[in-house]
């Protein structure tokens, strides 16, 4: 019944179920032992980490490249302003560090690298080059600084109103009692007259117009006919007192924002000419090893300076020491920070010890003048001539007409802690001066 209709048996379709069976198992084979599914996928995946890792190395590459041409800024302890400073030297976590401001390098030479032993900066945005040859032309040819640290500006800063009696905060230098009102003198550890320095003097008061303080006038001589552009920089006694006020405020708060200050590592003088003859007087400003001294003769107004005399030429080319901080006539507070600072270290042949407080090695004393940095007996934590070659004016007053003058000279066995005093248009020819460099605010 209906013998001519066709369809599939059951055998067929075991068959082709086979078949369809042994085709898929040929077609997996295929492709597992060497086929191009499974290869080219993995073949993909290998070329794409391939391109990433060549990317990743171009980046690195390049960034590395900005780097240089756009060093990061360094890592500066909170409050110092990397716009000022290059680094903090050893590094920002040490304990004790040194700023080393915009235009300066530290030191890479023997002896010079250590806080303790005396940082010494050089003025100079070039490269330092080592080797004697190297160190020898970095001292002649740029200005040098030491770092003096000061771990509390107490030991330097009285309020002026209150004197030494009360404690400045350490970082804003306020007084508790005056507050934000508060005014800022120098505490000074000497007795003027006698050469004295007392280490715990603790009593002092700051009296306008008397006896030692800074800053300030000394009013029978810095008059409108004695403070004048062509002197100082500016142009009356009044200008005068605002730059001094100005300038020890800054110092004051710029010890307390970065812990130091920097004293030149030489008094200040003229740069020699091709033939070692100083340059003119126009060009002076210099602390630097081998230059002649300037000292108070060379201001002798009567032999027409333009009108400038002693004290004053001095206290002006001290400012003109420039280069990403800024320098200023040393102060009698600072000094005795330096004087703290050196006092029993071994001097530069590492025989005797560098007391300040007394007569000692009659060799710092030559009898002759010498240009800066020659006396090995007159070193000491890489400072230069604090005690045997000239006299050192201050921009700290005495009374109302002499200025104070530290160290010793060339001339007498003077202490490195010695105070006289002298008039600001005194001739004397064996005074000279020293900067003191401060971070800018």
């Amino acid at each position: 019944m209906k013998r001519n209709e066709r369809g599939i048996t059951l055998i067929a379709l075991i068959i082709t179920v086979i078949v369809l069976l042994i085709l898929a198992g040929t077609a997996i084979s295929i492709s597992v032992s060497g086929g191009d599914i499974f290869t080219r996928a993995n073949e993909a995946k290998n070329s794409w980490n391939s391109k990433v890792a060549t990317e990743e190395s171009e980046i690195n590459n390049a960034l590395a490249i900005l780097d240089q041409i756009l060093p990061s800024e360094p890592e500066l302890p909170a409050g110092w302003e990397p716009a000022k400073v290059d680094q903090a030297y050893p590094n920002a976590t040490d304990s004790q560090k040194a700023p080393i401001p915009k235009g300066f390098k530290v030191s890479i030479y023997e002896g010079e690298t250590t806080i303790a032993g005396g940082l010494v900066i050089y003025k100079t945005n070039n490269a330092l080059e080592a080797g004697t040859e190297g160190h020898e032309y970095a001292m002649t040819h740029y200005d040098q600084y030491v770092w003096i640290p000061v771990s509390d500006p107490n030991d330097m800063i009285m309020c002026r109103t209150h004197g030494a009696s009360v404690t400045l905060d350490t970082t804003t230098l306020q007084c508790p009692t005056c507050g934000a009102n508060t005014q800022l003198a120098g505490k000074l550890y000497h007795t003027t007259g006698n050469e004295s320095y007392n280490a715990s003097e603790t009593g002092q008061t700051y009296t306008q117009d008397s006896n030692a303080r800074e800053p300030d006038l000394v009013t029978g001589f810095d008059t409108d006919a004695n403070v004048t552009t062509a002197s100082t920089g500016v142009a009356n006694a009044t200008a005068l007192r605002t730059q001094l006020e100005t300038d020890f405020d800054n110092m004051a708060r710029s010890v307390a924002k970065y812990g130091g200050f920097y004293v030149g590592r030489y008094e200040i003088g003229c740069i020699p000419d091709n033939s070692g003859e100083a340059v003119t007087i126009a060009e002076t400003g210099t602390c630097r090893k081998g230059q002649t001294v300037l000292n108070a003769g060379d201001y002798d107004s009567s032999t027409n300076h333009g009108g400038v005399s002693q004290w004053y030429g001095l206290y002006k080319n001290t400012r003109e020491i420039k280069g990403g901080a800024t320098s200023t006539m040393i102060w009698g507070c600072q000094y005795d920070q330096v004087m703290a600072f050196v006092n029993n270290k071994k001097d530069g042949n590492g025989v005797n010890d560098f007391i300040v407080t007394s007569y000692t090695e009659t060799a710092r004393h030559t009898g002759n003048p010498a240009t800066s940095g020659q006396n090995l007996n007159d070193l000491v934590q890489n400072i230069y001539d604090l005690e045997g070659n000239f006299y050192e004016w201050t921009a700290e007053a005495y009374g109302t007409y002499p200025r104070v003058v530290r160290g010793g000279g060339y001339d007498t066995n003077g202490r490195a802690a010695g105070v006289l005093t002298s008039t600001p248009n005194s001739p004397v020819s064996t005074s000279s001066s020293r900067p003191g460099l401060f971070i800018n605010l």
